[in-house]
């Protein structure tokens, strides 16, 4: 069922999003394009490259506002009554809810990216022969020809611990929502305050528990200089799930026990 959820949520979200991060590939490729072959004069290139710029902030803003409304309508405001009708728990709407965020956030700063790398090649600056040679370079460099499986996995970690990253943050915000809902009055300045709260206890338990500093030399292999990345990004990765995990109880617990449907 989570894996129907899922789908659903990739759909309906898409409809909105997906047409958005295709305008601005779209832009980004042909503000460097008409710039490189001079097609245009100076106010039409500005004008594009403005248009550029609005929506690719329009694209942060509205995946993050996005993203929040659907979990405030689907679960908390008149589409609540349908949904929890479903079949389905409420913890496996929260993660269907919380994994979509996720991946769509990701996506987003995904697309940002190759818009810029789309306006450098359209302006002459990259080529692809260019790109594999500098590839080429660094795995060829000293210190990392003896460790490229070690790279790979650093790269699949840091992949795997923005992916923890985004859904914690998504259900940070989840939680501070259902804490907010819990107040007769001024529920969005209740979500506002319990997400400072959320971020205040997060930096006291950082402050309390955190790892003194250390000789990150001891933790170097010679034959595996990326051991010291790959332990710390495991670290961090098993942190930022614990938060997330924590944040989707607080949620669940809110909702399955306290939900005040409007």
């Amino acid at each position: 069922m989570l894996r129907k959820l899922l789908k659903h949520e990739f759909v309906s979200v898409g409809r909105i999003l997906l047409p958005m991060y295709a305008a601005v590939l779209v832009l980004g490729f042909l503000m460097g394009f008409m710039i490189h072959k001079s097609l245009s004069g100076f106010i039409v290139t500005s004008i594009i490259g403005t248009l550029y710029g609005v929506m690719c902030a329009v694209m942060v803003v509205t995946t993050l506002v996005f993203l929040i409304q659907r979990f405030y309508k689907n679960l908390l405001g008149n589409e609540g009554y349908l949904m929890l009708t479903l079949p389905v728990g409420i913890g496996k709407h929260i993660a269907g809810k919380g994994i979509t965020a996720s991946l769509y956030a990701m996506l987003s700063g995904i697309v940002g990216f190759l818009s810029v790398v789309l306006m450098g090649f359209s302006y002459g600056i990259y080529s692809y022969g260019g790109i594999f040679d500098f590839i080429k370079v660094i795995m060829n460099s000293p210190g990392l020809e003896y460790s490229t499986s070690s790279l790979v996995l650093v790269i699949i970690e840091i992949v795997v611990v923005l992916f923890l990253a985004c859904m914690e943050t998504a259900l940070k915000i989840y939680a501070s929502i259902s804490v907010g809902h819990q107040w007769s009055n001024h529920r969005a300045l209740g979500s506002v305050l319990a997400y400072i709260g959320f971020g205040i206890i997060e930096g006291v338990l950082a402050k309390v528990f955190g790892i003194p500093t250390f000789d990150a030399s001891s933790f170097i292999s010679d034959s595996d200089p990326l051991y010291y990345a790959k332990i710390g990004l495991l670290i961090v990765g098993a942190i930022v799930a614990c938060l997330a995990a924590i944040y989707w109880l607080i949620t669940w617990l809110l909702l399955s026990r306290r939900l005040n449907l409007q």
